[in-house]
């Protein structure tokens, strides 16, 4: 989810890397999670930031809610993910949507293949520890 285009571009960065590392890969905004057939994405990259003091982008929040509500189907059975999660120290709920995030599509049937990442964005930018966890991502 992005409310200012970082996340999405990140996104995007990252699934036009993927073909040099043998994969292919597309970047959906979270507006877009209706059109996704879960059952049919075996690898699931979620970079998400959080709003205010804790609150979902407004182009997650109908995707956020889903994953949330407690009735929801274990849609991501068949999903391997890792969420990277932007956020802002200055704030008392830091990276919580990327948090929660990472909570619910475990509840749903996710199985996390890497560690959730937390990036503060206050201190030096995103560039540098998105890039350091790139390295990571890609190994």
């Amino acid at each position: 989810g992005s409310q200012t285009g970082n996340c999405r571009s990140i996104a995007r960065s990252l699934a036009n890397e993927a073909p040099v590392h043998g994969i292919m890969a597309r970047a959906l905004g979270l507006e877009d999670h209706l059109s996704v057939v879960w059952a049919h994405e075996p690898l699931l990259l979620i970079v998400s930031s959080s709003t205010g003091n804790g609150d979902a982008p407004d182009n997650a929040a109908a995707f956020y809610k889903q994953i949330k509500n407690p009735k929801t189907e274990p849609i991501f059975a068949h999903t391997r993910y890792t969420v990277l999660a932007i956020g802002d120290t200055n704030y008392e709920k830091f990276c919580a949507v990327g948090k929660q995030i990472d909570k619910a599509l475990e509840r749903l049937g996710g199985k996390r293949f890497m560690a959730r990442c937390d990036v503060d964005e206050s201190i030096a930018g995103l560039e540098t520890p998105v890039q350091a966890w790139a390295v990571r991502f890609w190994s």
